[in-house]
């Protein structure tokens, strides 16, 4: 039991402490006589409950009490971790840290009190946690809190936006189109959490889309080079799938930071920039921004 309250030296009830020994603890004739002297009605309801038990349950009941007096009011745990732990995180971000360790800690209590989770949680498992978090606010690196988030009503056949229809035109598996749309869920959410956090210093996000657009560039003119006017739509489409392959796989050095390696984060803004308006930034079919040309103001 955890109580605010602080057990008086008097009090029969110190043997039940969480720093006495087990030896302390009274004799089970002795606890129904601390409970004579008592007048409170839930007492009493306790003491008749207590006498019918046999004396080895008794015993047992009494050796599972422990009691953690003087704790700190649920109000005041935040500020006296934060306190304690938090003074390497900086002072800014200590919350965004308290508020992603409150809510792991919330998760795994809840599986173990479920059952889910049968083995202890022990401090070392929460250092261990606090700092991972920790780690992830560092200058050279950011939060990842949507890598297992999925958004709903996913549907690759109807999907009319911008980027989904990009990677129709070269022919994309549905299956993979459903990955393009999860990784773009992802990264526009990702970099929403992060403004609201104000994690990202000024014009990071816009610089690092420039660098994005820039290294595209760049291979886009390696794979087109071969392309004339009248190349046929299977080459302009082989090219499309070579160049959209190279976002896919062989990106993952592209990094808003050195330490953000999380691949939809990179994926994901490569979708977000061929869906920007009123025009692609990027684009995977060689004629396809000429094939769209008139309905761009159109199109979301």
């Amino acid at each position: 039991m955890f109580t605010t309250a602080s057990v008086s030296e008097q009090s029969f009830l110190r043997a039940f402490l969480s720093i006495a020994y087990v030896a302390t603890k009274p004799k089970t004739e002795e606890f129904a006589a601390a409970m004579n002297v008592s007048t409170s009605k839930v007492i009493g309801e306790v003491k008749e409950e207590y006498l019918e038990l046999l004396e080895e349950e008794r015993a047992d009941f009494l050796d599972r009490i422990t009691i953690f007096d003087a704790s700190p009011r649920i109000t005041e745990i935040a500020d006296l971790l934060s306190d304690r732990l938090l003074r390497t995180v900086r002072r800014e971000y200590r919350s965004a840290v308290m508020e992603r360790l409150e809510g792991w800690w919330n998760d795994i209590t809840i599986r173990q009190i479920s059952g889910e989770k049968t083995e202890a949680i022990y401090g070392a498992e929460v250092s261990d946690k606090l700092a991972a978090i920790a780690e992830e606010y560092r200058s050279d690196n950011l939060p990842i809190t949507f890598r297992k988030k999925k958004p709903e009503g996913i549907s690759p056949e109807t999907d009319d936006r911008m980027f989904v229809r990009q990677l129709r035109s070269i022919g994309t598996s549905t299956e993979r189109i459903q990955s393009a749309i999860i990784d773009y869920y992802r990264a526009f959410e990702q970099r929403s959490s992060w403004a609201r956090e104000d994690l990202l210093v000024q014009d990071e996000m816009e610089d690092y889309e420039d660098r994005l657009v820039e290294e595209w560039g760049r291979y886009k003119s390696l794979i087109f080079e071969a392309l004339r006017e009248d190349s046929p739509e299977e080459k302009l489409v082989a090219a499309g799938k070579e160049l959209f392959k190279w976002v896919e796989f062989e990106t993952g050095n592209l990094r808003i930071r050195e330490r953000v390696a999380e691949p939809f984060v990179v994926r994901g803004a490569f979708h977000i920039l061929a869906n920007a308006r009123p025009k692609p930034k990027v684009h995977w079919h060689p004629r396809f921004l000429e094939r769209i040309e008139g309905i761009l103001e159109t199109t979301n």
